[in-house]
């Protein structure tokens, strides 16, 4: 890789961390209301896959509000920010579900 290429690709991988960090904060709070409802019926596990498919729409309309329709970066860093802010939700959800007091409601089989 050249060297240009190289801190091209560092700078891209920065901004795309930045940005995803900003569109998962902007989304946690719709995503919690998606899930809030029934994910106290379910492992961490089950809950964990749900939050992850109920936010792929959140973060995907979250990403064009931040984005916008010209951004500058390769569709390749895009597919990084979108991951990388679906990752961090699913996180920040299953953070507040642990901590909270409902987790016990759940019978075991």
């Amino acid at each position: 890789m050249k060297l240009l290429d190289a801190v091209r690709h560092r700078f891209h991988v920065r901004r795309a961390a930045r940005l995803a960090v900003d569109i998962a904060s902007n989304s946690e709070k719709q995503v919690w209301s998606r899930v809030r409802k029934c994910i106290f019926d379910m492992d961490l596990h089950e809950a964990r896959g749900y939050v992850r498919v109920r936010a792929t729409a959140v973060i995907r309309d979250q990403m064009h509000l931040t984005l916008g329709r010209r951004h500058n970066l390769p569709e390749r860093v895009v597919a990084i920010v979108a991951e990388l802010a679906r990752e961090r939700v699913v996180h920040l959800v299953l953070v507040d579900f642990l901590s909270s007091r409902k987790t016990g409601r759940r019978v075991a089989a």
